[in-house]
């Protein structure tokens, strides 16, 4: 179960990568409408929604893979 939050975390992160290579999505926002048009509360916003993105689907993993792991019972 563990192995599902590293995959949604490392989804995120390819997407947010991918927007910056031409791919779309927040990481393309943060770059055309944040840092190339110097409008830096854009980006400021598309880096802490990733982030809290980020940090949303590795503490539901976690708390699944806790929930879901026998060894701990």
């Amino acid at each position: 179960m563990i192995d599902f939050a590293h995959v949604g975390r490392g989804q995120t992160d390819l997407v947010a990568v991918g927007g910056v290579a031409g791919g779309g999505g927040l990481g393309k926002i943060a770059i055309d409408y944040g840092y190339y048009r110097y409008k830096y509360l854009v980006m400021l916003v598309a880096v802490v929604l990733l982030i809290l993105l980020v940090q949303l689907f590795q503490t539901i993993g976690t708390w699944l893979s806790k929930k879901c792991d026998k060894r701990l019972k």
